[in-house]
């Protein structure tokens, strides 16, 4: 049987570790910001929902 490197690789590879709190409390607050800077931005007429909507076309050719 080989030395399990390969699976020890394979682990460390794809298994994404938990965040702490700490990351995903700031996170959440700038998620919460930028959110908040959207609306406002489309209220004032600055930007509109389609540039930054879910049918925005641009980027969905890199998969």
């Amino acid at each position: 049987m080989q030395s399990q490197v390969l699976r020890r690789a394979r682990k460390m590879r794809f298994h994404a570790k938990n965040e702490s709190k700490n990351i995903r409390r700031t996170k959440a607050v700038k998620r919460a910001e930028m959110r908040e800077e959207r609306q406002e931005l489309e209220r004032q007429g600055k930007i509109s929902y389609n540039n930054f909507g879910p049918m925005n076309q641009r980027g969905r050719g890199r998969r």
